[in-house]
């Protein structure tokens, strides 16, 4: 509840904004018991980390200071409406409305994993917020898709488009308003927990799919919020909290990651600026420092780069828990604190924003306006993407359900097991055949063949198999079940990786039970035997059989879990569970040996790969509730395969980047991802690997010819200046008022545990002590003009959504013809690569890098064209000296092929 003051001329403009809006729940229930509230004591500052460039950092981040504003970029006519829109709302608030915007009601205070605050005078009720890249997490009756990478391994553009829209349709029938996801983590560590969660070990693969997905899934009705800005590529030392104990307690500081300004931008930025383009509302900061300071307070990544650089018009807000500090974080441009909690005390009431922010505002540590932008960028990006507003009388649009429990009663509050028993689940099926098509879809098209000798897949009794042994854990379910706590499994089949990602598995159908039932149909006898270690048994039922099928796993997630001694990230690279002996032992016995691998990544084939009997390989991330069909699919030849690595596979472990997992002297770990990325390292340092980028088998044959290149538009070597800003928007003067206008309500109801408010518990909101700006804010000066006449102008790598438009403009358009000269019908994914000039004067990231994939179906004895658009972008180097992009002078050499190491088709691009 929000004390308000009424008058008729506030009653009439809320009617107009009720127009304009189009949706959400009730005022807080005041018959709950009351608990001790915080009172903050004014005296002591926000506990920060000030640190902004720890002892041997060599990676300066210049300070970018004031936040920049929303709505200044021309011609973004869409967001231009919905910022206007915005801000009429926006007008009406007061100061305690509007930090109850920005601030989540605390971990467990709402139904989903976060909520925002509510204004009852206009009806608005909670946003809530819910992972779901892969299905709704926390809940029931919704469809568990394949995970990020496996929709990676696709390559297919158009399938992770309608991907998107079955989540989105799923999660807005669930009633959720942001979903929080994919993550653009680039797997610059093999052994990453959270690698399932993104597209692979390319930006430009991992931007191409992330933008489909945004742009459908916001399509659908509900707002996404890419996750991991910026180089969050581990679990190890995210939080010092959940690193403590034994040979962790020297612990002081969480990871900070170095990150190069060129590296930034040709790598880890790349993905990032694709959703934007694509009209992505949020964008989620992340855990970990980068270059010395917190990523959610780190002013030169989200005011220079994100919202300057990218152009981004919507809100940032904190990944679950990512928020360190107050005020730093919302001069660094920061808009949304969720859950609201401070981290490791979530349930008590506490945040670094709420109240305290509320007192920023009110001592003007922090200018009006910027809360006012906040505000102006959470609520335009709904009405830029036609997501509605959650309104607390349109029940049908509400969440259906508590993520808290799966119980249809339960405590109001089942996180902080307070609260009168009420109904908390409803149990809507928000499934449907469409969603249930495109999970289905996804997990064939994942599917990567990487050996197949002799062709002995597909199976066929024809082939004169008979007799088929399913052995591993990784074949069923684990004995726990399908649905443990957030899929934390290690004794079975695995359909996501462990964390709040989870989506529950009720009605996943395991490889087992799939391929048992195609090969009853047609006529073979089937063994099956799970276990690991006692081999006995299981060798001599590979003696008699013709074909067998070993599932081997491992698994990796989120770093507040631990699973069989992996605490988020994989202690290493191997199989689990005795997997390789297993393959060892049944390939001894049976010549036609088929390993079926599910992982979240790569994973050491080295100790079966070359036995002579381990005949064909699948590799799969976790693939969601349709495992076992699709591969059962596959397997059978009911479905082509057609998936392709979205990493390298290499022959020796050590030729991956290791996670970093001891705790240095000084307390404070450090990571450099500097690192040429995956298969451009490998290409860099002549490393033969394993297993490609991009490589992929089928069960039929393609033949590619009659390239042709052809300039659009000719390139030049700069960037053109982008258009000057709108001028700035100041919303009309609002003097302060009375501070005990702001106080907390206790006669009109008492606080709820845990749950975090907007109010001031007193009216002392000055300290008796200096407060210490961040370096590089002055708090009198927004735009110095005297001394820097572009200070209010983009820079020229800036100017639109995702960077200067200019960027992506089409600059030469390749054509080529695939024929299917096999004997089925299948998809052939054509994969473009350039080569950069080399010379004296070059650029150093001349090594080939993917520029563009197509992947088409076509049938048997057929041909299909495959296009490619290269942008300018796509031919550009960043130059950190101008700070802008640059295409440089010389031959660019084109390559398509189907992998990154094998290509049929070459060409040439002259520049001068």
């Amino acid at each position: 509840m929000i004390k308000t003051l009424y008058n008729s001329k506030l009653i009439f403009f809320v009617l107009v904004l009720l127009l304009m809006l189009s949706n959400f729940t009730s005022a807080t229930d005041s018959s709950e018991s009351s608990f001790e509230y915080v009172d903050y004591d004014v005296e002591k500052d926000d506990p920060l980390d000030q640190e902004y460039l720890a002892s041997g950092i060599n990676y300066y981040v210049p300070p970018s200071y004031p936040a920049p504003l929303t709505g200044r970029i021309q011609l973004i006519h869409n967001w231009a409406k919905a910022i206007s829109k915005a801000r009429d709302i926006v007008s009406v608030l007061d100061i305690v409305e509007k930090v109850n915007l920005t601030t989540g009601i605390g971990y467990g205070s709402g139904v989903c994993q976060a909520n925002l605050g509510t204004i009852p005078k206009l009806d608005i009720d909670s946003i809530c917020f819910q992972h779901g890249a892969h299905g709704v997490a926390s809940t029931d009756f919704a469809t568990n898709f394949p995970s990020s990478l496996a929709a990676g391994s696709t390559f297919n553009k158009d399938l992770i488009y309608q991907l998107g829209r079955a989540v989105g349709r799923e999660s807005k029938g669930k009633g959720v308003n942001v979903l929080m996801g994919p993550s653009l983590n680039l797997g610059y560590h093999a052994a990453a927990g959270q690698n399932s969660e993104s597209f692979g070990s390319d930006p430009y693969l991992a931007g191409k799919l992330a933008s489909a997905f945004v742009k459908a899934s916001q399509y659908e009705g509900v707002l996404t919020c890419p996750k991991g800005f910026i180089g969050y590529e581990q679990q190890h030392f995210r939080h010092t909290d959940e690193w403590q104990g034994g040979k962790y307690d020297k612990l002081q500081s969480p990871l900070n990651v170095e990150i190069t300004d060129k590296v930034m931008h040709e790598t880890y930025l790349w993905p990032f600026a694709e959703v934007v383009k694509a009209g992505a509302g949020c964008v989620a900061c992340s855990y970990n420092k980068v270059n010395g300071t917190f990523a959610c307070e780190n002013s030169y990544l989200i005011n220079h780069l994100l919202k300057e650089e990218l152009g981004f018009q919507g809100f940032v807000a904190s990944d679950i828990g990512a928020m360190r500090s107050g005020v730093y974080s919302v001069l660094a441009g920061a808009d949304v604190n969720i859950p609201g909690d401070i981290y490791g005390q979530y349930a008590d009431g506490k945040s670094y924003w709420g109240p305290l922010l509320t007192r920023a505002i009110y001592n003007s540590t922090i200018p009006q306006y910027r809360l006012d932008d906040m505000v102006t960028r959470l609520l335009a990006a709904f009405m830029a993407n036609n997501v509605k507003i959650p309104l607390d009388y349109d029940v049908d649009s509400l969440p259906n359900f508590s993520s808290w429990s799966l119980h249809t009663y339960d405590q109001k509050y089942p996180f902080q097991k307070s609260g009168s028993i009420k109904q908390v689940n409803y149990h809507v099926d928000v499934r449907e055949p469409f969603t249930e098509k495109v999970a289905l879809q996804t997990a064939r098209e994942a599917i990567v063949l990487l050996k197949n000798k002799g062709s002995v897949l597909p199976i066929s009794t024809e082939d004169g198999y008979s007799r088929i042994l399913v052995a591993g854990l990784g074949s069923t379910t684990d004995p726990r079940g399908s649905d443990v706590e957030q899929a934390a499994l290690a004794n079975g089949a695995i359909y996501q990786s462990w964390g709040p990602n989870a989506v529950t598995s009720f009605n996943a159908i395991s490889p087992a039970e799939a391929i048992s039932k195609k090969a009853r149909e047609r006529g073979f006898m089937i063994d099956i035997s799970t276990d690991e270690y006692d081999l006995e048994d299981v060798e001599k039922m590979a003696d008699l059989a013709n074909v067998s099928i070993v599932f081997a796993l491992a698994d990796a997630g989120d770093g507040d879990v631990q699973v069989d001694g992996n605490y988020g990230d994989r202690k290493n690279l191997t199989l689990w569970a005795n997997n390789v002996e297993l393959i060892n032992s049944v390939a001894d016995r049976c010549y036609n040996t088929i390993v079926v691998i599910n992982s979240p990544g790569p994973v050491d084939l080295e100790g079966f790969i070359g036995h002579e009997n381990v005949v064909s390989v699948l590799w799969s991330a976790p693939l969601g509730q349709y495992y076992g069909a699709a591969v059962a699919d596959i397997l059978f030849g009911d479905y082509q395969p057609s998936g392709n690595l979205p990493f390298t596979i290499a022959k020796k472990t050590s030729d991956y980047v290791d996670i970093i997992d001891k705790v240095p002297s000084n307390g404070k770990p450090v990571d450099d991802l500097n690192r040429l990325l995956d298969y451009r390292y490998f290409d860099e340092m002549g490393i033969t690997p394993r297993y490609a980028f991009g490589h992929g088998l089928t069960y039929s044959t393609f033949k590619l010819s009659s390239l042709s290149i052809n300039e659009k538009k000719a390139p030049t070597i700069d960037l053109t200046k982008p258009l000057p800003y709108l001028d700035p928007y100041y919303f009309p003067s609002n003097p302060l008022t009375d501070p005990s206008e702001a106080l907390f309500p206790f006669d009109e109801f008492k606080p709820l545990p845990g749950h975090i408010y907007p109010y001031l518990y007193n009216t002392n909101i000055y300290s008796t002590k200096q407060f210490n700006y961040p370096k590089g804010y002055d708090p009198d000066i927004d735009c110095d003009f005297e001394n820097d006449p572009t200070c209010d102008a983009p820079p020229i790598s800036g100017g639109g959504l995702g960077g200067n438009p200019d960027l992506y403009e089409t600059l030469y358009k390749v054509k080529a013809s695939v024929e299917n000269t096999g004997e089925m019908e299948g998809y052939f994914t054509a994969q473009l690569y350039i080569e950069f000039p080399r010379g004296r004067k070059a650029p150093k990231n001349h090594v080939r890098q993917l520029r563009g994939i197509d992947k088409v179906f076509i049938k048997k004895g057929k041909s299909k064209k495959i296009k490619f658009e290269i942008t300018r972008k796509d031919l550009s180097y960043w130059d950190v000296e101008d700070q802008t992009w640059v295409i440089y002078p010389g031959k660019y050499k084109i390559y398509i092929g189907s992998s990154s190491r094998k290509f049929d088709l070459f060409g040439e691009i002259e520049i001068s």
